[in-house]
């Protein structure tokens, strides 16, 4: 009991119980409040985030799905173009592909960087748009064209440097076979990344113009194409310098990053199943995220309001039904100290006040007795 004073402030003790009673339960009640509004706001937070994060993913999944859909159209288109460019035993002559390259706007448009057409033995000979340099260069101790010779079918290149124009592109290299099944020559459409607007055009699409996006290359440590069009065939920066690449080479799909400066970003990746290429999307700060925040803070300044009103109309309730106890209180110190007549209390109900009642009720009549007795033992003495 000491222990317990001890740690109590002293004017505890000289409440009212009543008092006492009404601060411990509105105690109790804004605590538990307070606890199931934070326990409340936390989980909508994250709830909210996870579904953020959940829309971002499958944003960056269509992305990467349109990606590879329209990679997968161009080297469709021109494993079709290809079959036009020979009669069945040998390759057109350099002015019908020439003419057949120029009149071929579709082609032009998919392959930025033009088409160039080879011989059977990898030497290009037309192409189109002509590009100074670009013909008469041997191209057979390519990687892709050495594949697509072997496989016979149209090959994605890794991205190079290319020798006609001399800038970051990637190639789509297909065989032009004869009706026996041999290569009688090569055509590739070019791609030039820095100024491919596929990539960002389709990011934008889906995220903004305000999002950032970036196309990597994880086994070459290489950026193939971003919205920042410097980056283009940039190494990726240094283990630890870059948080969203680190984490996107290590596999992560999404999440939350907050920078030096306390803003927070989302960031979301998906691969390419055409390639092995990573699309990271970068978008700062979503509005989603501020007006959660709001809703948030909304939510939670109303269920304290709430919580206070509560606690008003408890203490009010309270403070009502222990009126009774503490009238009673005051009667029988009435009667300690003679001011009212020492008599039984009325009993009401079947309560606690009325226990209380009835117990002073019994003491009041063994004292009654007890008077009773000592009068008769004075008058008989």
């Amino acid at each position: 009991m000491t222990t317990l004073q001890s740690a109590l402030p002293r004017n505890w003790f000289r409440l009212g119980f009543s008092q006492r009673i009404l601060l411990i339960a509105l105690g109790s009640f804004l605590i538990s409040t307070l606890l199931i509004v934070t326990l409340l706001l936390r989980v909508l937070n994250d709830h909210s985030h996870q579904l953020l994060l959940e829309q971002q993913q499958e944003i960056s999944e269509m992305v990467a799905r349109r990606l590879d859909n329209a990679i997968n159209e161009r080297k469709q288109l021109l494993e079709a173009f290809a079959q036009q460019l020979t009669d069945g035993t040998q390759l057109r002559t350099q002015a019908e592909i020439q003419q057949l390259l120029d009149q071929r706007l579709e082609l032009h448009h998919f392959y930025n960087g033009g088409m160039v057409v080879l011989n059977g033995a990898g030497h290009s000979f037309v192409d189109s748009p002509q590009v100074p340099g670009r013909a008469n260069i041997d191209f057979s101790d390519r990687p892709h064209l050495r594949s697509a010779r072997s496989s016979k079918a149209a090959v994605i290149s890794r991205p190079i440097i290319g020798r006609g124009l001399k800038s970051p592109v990637f190639v789509v290299d297909t065989p032009i076979l004869g009706t026996n099944g041999e290569a009688l020559g090569f055509i590739f459409g070019v791609t030039r990344l820095a100024d491919d607007n596929l990539f960002q055009q389709i990011g934008d699409e889906a995220l903004g113009q305000n999002s950032q996006h970036l196309v990597i290359e994880p086994n070459l440590r290489l950026y193939i194409t971003a919205s920042d069009s410097s980056l283009a065939m940039q190494p990726l920066p240094e283990p630890g310098t870059n948080i969203v690449v680190d984490r996107a080479l290590k596999g992560e799909q999404s999440g939350y990053i907050r920078e030096d400066g306390g803003t927070l970003t989302l960031f979301s990746t998906s691969k390419l199943k055409i390639m092995e290429w990573i699309v990271v999307h970068i978008l700062p700060q979503p509005a989603q995220i501020r007006s959660q925040r709001e809703l948030l803070i909304e939510v939670g300044l109303t269920s304290l309001l709430f919580a206070l009103i509560i606690a008003l109309s408890s203490s009010w309730l309270l403070r009502r039904h222990l009126r009774e106890l503490q009238q009673t209180s005051k009667r029988i110190n009435a009667m300690a100290l003679e001011e009212e007549p020492f008599k039984r209390l009325p009993v009401k109900g079947e309560d606690e006040i009325a226990d209380l009642n009835a117990a002073f009720n019994r003491l009041h009549t063994q004292l009654q007795c007890q008077i009773k007795e000592l009068e008769s033992s004075y008058h008989e003495t």
